[in-house]
């Protein structure tokens, strides 16, 4: 584990950011990412509505 001020104020295993993909949704990459200790993102271009990706707007 390494300890930055990123990993104490958002509470990461390791400094490391998985950035979104632009139009591609990708959030199985962004799930690994996270149960692996890192920041995962889900990139959400072009989603606009609960229809066009129902996970961006799960509950």
């Amino acid at each position: 584990m390494i300890k930055t001020r990123l990993t104490e104020l958002v509470g990461l295993k390791y400094p490391i950011i998985q950035a979104g993909m632009g139009p591609y949704p990708v959030t199985s990459l962004c799930i690994a990412a996270a149960n692996a200790g890192c920041l995962g993102l889900c990139s959400t271009f072009a989603t606009t509505s609960r229809e066009t990706n129902p996970i961006v707007f799960e509950d």
